[in-house]
């Protein structure tokens, strides 16, 4: 189970390699980030991870904050618009 969770954990990072490119580009810092999508620094810290993923809400604040520069799908999030 260890091992199990180990490969995950690496896995929901990569993922998130798209969000953290972003970031980079726009020059932003996770704690900036996370006062623009309303979330707490350490639950957006990891997120970038991989050690938990967003809700679909915060999932479509980020795709909505980034113009669609990171998607639900990069997020590992279904492709719904959240209303």
């Amino acid at each position: 189970p260890l091992v199990k969770s180990a490969f995950s954990i690496v896995g929901e990072a990569l993922r998130m390699q798209g969000l953290k490119d972003y970031l980079r580009a726009a020059g932003l810092s996770a704690e900036d980030f996370a006062v623009m999508i309303a979330v707490e620094t350490d639950a957006f810290k990891r997120v970038l991870a991989g050690e938990a993923s967003p809700d679909r809400r915060t999932a479509q604040r980020i795709v909505d904050i980034t113009d669609g520069a990171v998607s639900l799908q990069d997020l590992g999030v279904g492709c719904d618009v959240v209303e």
